[in-house]
């Protein structure tokens, strides 16, 4: 099936990043309705003492900063219908009857809460999770963060996959890696992620459509679920340390070999 016979629906963030996604994919779908979800500033965190507050608010600054380098001028939606949410709004009954009056084929998610069982029991095996991280290696939260603090560039990217009750456990149906440059930043690094898996999901969403790709299934038994308590400011400045000595270039000395360690659910494939 063409990408302009599917019906989308796109349940997503109110930032930057969430409105260059959605007002993209509306002129690659026919999308029948967007949902921008308010969600409550989980990153303004005020436990760490003076010094460590401005660490954490320095860092989401810094992140909000980069992000209007990429995002600031999204392409103009197309979209049916565009709704305003606030955080959890996306499960109350009044919007679930709003989505299944839509009837999209499909539902994409990013940066929305968690679905609950009202659509994905509406919706079986077609509700499609954009998770930044790639999975098993790295699920939850902050988790373009946490491989960099690891010094494991090589665990960087997104995973795009069913969406099931459990936190990114669902079948796989590709995984891209962004293209770093030496000079990226961590947060160009996380905006770059964002633009590799939004050239993949056009062509995941066809080919899942048309029968052509499959889930696929890993052992999510391993790797390191990632969680936002585990944010603190000691983790923030060792991000910036090892970045100012040398990680990315490291990594990319050795590129090739160190992802092959990695495997991934390659879109390519």
């Amino acid at each position: 099936m063409e990408n302009n016979k599917l019906k989308i629906a796109i349940l997503t963030g109110d930032e930057l990043r969430h409105r260059y996604y959605a007002n993209t994919l509306t002129h690659e779908f026919e999308v029948v309705l967007v949902a921008h979800e308010k969600k409550a500033n989980v990153h303004e965190k005020t436990d760490f003492g003076e010094t460590g507050n401005d660490i954490i608010a320095q860092h989401f600054s810094n992140r909000g900063a980069n992000e209007a380098k990429y995002f600031a001028n999204p392409p103009a939606s197309k979209a049916l219908k565009t709704v305003s949410l606030m955080t959890g709004e996306v499960n109350k009954i009044a919007f679930v009857k709003d989505l299944l009056k839509s009837s999209p084929d499909y539902i994409l998610l990013f940066g929305s809460s968690l679905i609950g069982d009202d659509i994905l029991q509406a919706f079986p095996n077609k509700v499609i999770n954009l998770h930044l991280g790639l999975s098993p290696y790295y699920r939850g939260s902050g988790t373009l963060f946490w491989p960099l603090v690891d010094g494991k560039p090589e665990c960087v990217g997104s995973t795009i996959h069913l969406a099931v009750k459990k936190i990114d456990a669902g079948g796989i149906l590709g995984q891209v890696r962004p293209e770093i440059d030496p000079q990226d930043g961590p947060h160009d690094i996380g905006n770059k992620t964002i633009l590799a898996s939004l050239a993949a999901i056009k062509k995941l969403i066809s080919g899942y459509a048309n029968g052509k790709i499959y889930p696929e299934y890993v052992d999510m038994s391993v790797g390191k679920l990632c969680l936002r308590k585990h944010l603190s400011p000691e983790s923030i400045m060792e991000l910036n340390n090892k970045m100012k000595n040398g990680v990315i270039t490291r990594y990319l000395e050795s590129k090739h070999s160190r992802d092959a360690h990695v495997k991934i659910v390659d879109v390519q494939a």
